[in-house]
């Protein structure tokens, strides 16, 4: 019986490895076995073993990693099905392969077969609209972790060099922590400070460019998009996205939008003071 891990949230989703031998270590070196593209996910993260004819799972990062939603500290025993979490925006899924006895027979086969080509037909038009047209796909909370974690990651790099003052990280920080907690009011207060001193930061700190970091931020939000993995033809280590200029970009939309929607919760939950007018009143 062979058993597999399946990327199910994050940067990697969708990428699957087949456990060959009794072992298989995940993370983003070169040496592991199965590897992850996904900065949020340790170097060399955790281990996947057969110990006496059981799979366990040991954690092997000093980020940690939870099984069924508990942080383990030893190796952990693992059953088919069980989510693995590497991060709060990466999880894996250990999984068994369907035994050849238990595969439909070639009749059931033909027959599934002849009412997808019927079903083909009918469902052909919107299958083109769907796969075509990715605007009109929800963005999701994961979305907004995703991009929350590699900004964070990057803001961090910044400061420690010098390239962004030390209130940007604690303001960023500040006002995701309030949103976790629902306190619209004073996470819309903190994103709109840090949109204030990215209207003042000069790109040249980070890049080449002497405008602010909001001046030269592009009309459209496709970095941000990248960050966010809702962009599904690119990725945020892709060359041409994992730069200053990239995080710079997303960083102001991501600050601008959340300013928008964390103020917006404010005023519809009464946080800000503000009652909501009743439809018909003026």
């Amino acid at each position: 019986m062979g058993y597999f891990l399946t990327v199910i949230m994050g940067a990697d989703e969708g990428r699957s490895h087949t456990i060959e031998g009794d072992q298989v270590v995940v993370g983003r070196s070169p040496s592991a076995q199965f590897v992850l593209a996904d900065e949020s996910v340790g170097w060399e993260h955790a281990v996947v073993a057969r110990v006496d004819g059981k799979w366990t799972v040991n954690n092997l990062s000093a980020a940690g990693t939870r099984v069924r939603g508990k942080k383990i500290t030893a190796p952990t025993r693992l059953a088919p099905q069980d989510e693995v979490e590497l991060s709060p925006t990466c999880r894996l899924l250990f999984a068994e392969e369907q035994d050849a006895s238990d595969r439909p027979s070639p009749g059931v086969l033909i027959a599934v077969g002849a009412l997808l080509v019927l079903l083909i037909g009918v469902g052909a038009a919107y299958a083109v609209y769907a796969f075509s047209s990715t605007t009109n796909r929800p963005i999701t909370p994961n979305h907004w972790r995703n991009a929350y974690v590699l900004l964070d990651s990057r803001l961090e790099q910044w400061t420690a060099s010098g390239k962004m003052p030390p209130r940007a990280l604690l303001l960023f920080r500040n006002a995701w922590r309030l949103e976790q907690v629902s306190d619209w009011v004073n996470s819309a207060s903190n994103w709109e400070e840090l949109n204030s001193l990215l209207l003042t930061q000069r790109e040249s700190t980070i890049t080449d460019d002497n405008l602010t970091l909001s001046e030269s931020a592009s009309p459209t939000q496709k970095a941000l998009h990248v960050l966010m993995g809702y962009d599904r033809t690119a990725h945020a280590t892709d060359f041409e996205w994992d730069t200053n200029n990239s995080y710079a970009d997303a960083l102001v939309w991501f600050a601008r939008k959340r300013s928008t929607i964390t103020r917006q919760l404010a005023d519809d939950t009464g946080q800000s003071g503000k009652k909501k007018k009743k439809k018909g009143s003026k």
